[in-house]
């Protein structure tokens, strides 16, 4: 009897092949949770004020309307 009948063969796809066509799709679900971490960070409305990067600091205010 030969030894290689007593080997098995791989009954569908190799592991290469396998991460091969699965890499796209580790690649979507990392970029849908980072779209779903930034989507949950923004808020609904985009035209909403922002806070600001700094605090503000100013005590008073001059304005002067000059015409003419």
């Amino acid at each position: 009897m030969s030894t290689s009948s007593n080997k098995t063969s791989s009954p569908g796809v190799s592991r290469r092949e396998l991460l091969r066509q699965s890499a796209c799709g580790f690649g979507m679900l990392a970029l849908a949770g980072l779209c779903q971490r930034q989507a949950a960070a923004t808020p609904a409305d985009p035209l909403a004020p922002r806070p600001p990067h700094l605090p503000a600091r100013a005590k008073r205010v001059i304005f002067i309307f000059m015409q003419g």
